[in-house]
C-alpha cells in the first residue's frame, strides 16, 4: 500500500483529493489546523511542530491562498511560501521520495506578478530540498462548487459555461476535481523525471477520466 501525507486537505484541490486517494488504496495521513474528517484518512491536527509527520512515499501539497485573502503580501508569503516549504522539508526528513505541489499557470521567479513570483521561487526551493521526484502541477483558474461571495459564483459560472467551446485555450479554468485526478496518476506513475512540470493543458488531459464516486459537498 502506498502512503501520502497531504497538506491543505481542507482546501479546494485538497478536499477533492483526499477522497480519491483513499477509494484508491492509499494509506492517506493529512495535515492540517482542522480536522477532515474524510472516511480512510488518518487526520493529523496542529501546528507543523506539534505532530509527527509519519513515513510516506508521496506527499501532496495543496496549501495555498490568495494575496486579497491573506490581507498583505507578508501574510501571503507566510502561507504560499513558508509554511509550504517548512511542509516540504518535514516530509523530506520523514523520509518522503516524490512531492507534488500544486503551484499556478504562469509560475517564475521572474514575473513582475507577486502572487506569480513567490510561486516560482517555492517552485525553485523545493527543487533543491532533495526529494527524488519533485512533481509541480500548474493549473489555472479553479472551479470548484464551495459556495463564496456572489461574483466568485458568477465568475465560475460563466467559466463552466465557456469551457466546452474554449478547449484551444491553454489557460482555460480547470474542475478542481481535475487536477486532483491528475495528481494521482502523476504520483502513481512509473516516470522518474527529477523535476516535472505539468502545465494546465496536461492536467486537462490527465484528469479527465473519473476513477471513483465524486467526494461529498
Amino acid at each position: 500500500m502506498t502512503r501520502a501525507l497531504v497538506a491543505g486537505g481542507t482546501g479546494a484541490v485538497g478536499r477533492a483529493l483526499l477522497p480519491l486517494l483513499s477509494i484508491s488504496g492509499w494509506e492517506v495521513h493529512a495535515w492540517g489546523r482542522r480536522r477532515t474528517d474524510i472516511a480512510g484518512v488518518t487526520d493529523l491536527v496542529g501546528q507543523l511542530h506539534e505532530v509527527t509527520l509519519p513515513a510516506a512515499d508521496v506527499a501532496f501539497c495543496a496549501l495555498g491562498t490568495t494575496r486579497k485573502q491573506a490581507g498583505s503580501e507578508a501574510a501571503f508569503r507566510a502561507i504560499d511560501q513558508e509554511l509550504v516549504l517548512s511542509f516540504a522539508r518535514a516530509c523530506h526528513a520523514a523520509g518522503v521520495g516524490t512531492f507534488v505541489f500544486v503551484s499556478s499557470a504562469g509560475a517564475s521567479a521572474t514575473s513582475p506578478s507577486f502572487y506569480l513570483r513567490v510561486k516560482g521561487e517555492v517552485e525553485q526551493a523545493i527543487a533543491g530540498i532533495g526529494f527524488r521526484r519533485v512533481i509541480v502541477v500548474r493549473p489555472s483558474l479553479l472551479l470548484d462548487d464551495r459556495p463564496g461571495r456572489p461574483a466568485e459564483q458568477v465568475a465560475v459560472s460563466l467559466a463552466r459555461c465557456f469551457a466546452p467551446v474554449l478547449t484551444w485555450l491553454p489557460a482555460r479554468a480547470i474542475e478542481v476535481r481535475t487536477v486532483a485526478m491528475a495528481m494521482v496518476r502523476l504520483a502513481e506513475s512509473q516516470d522518474e523525471t527529477k523535476l516535472w512540470v505539468v502545465e494546465n493543458p496536461a492536467l486537462h488531459g490527465m484528469g479527465v477520466v473519473d476513477i471513483g464516486p465524486s467526494p461529498p459537498g
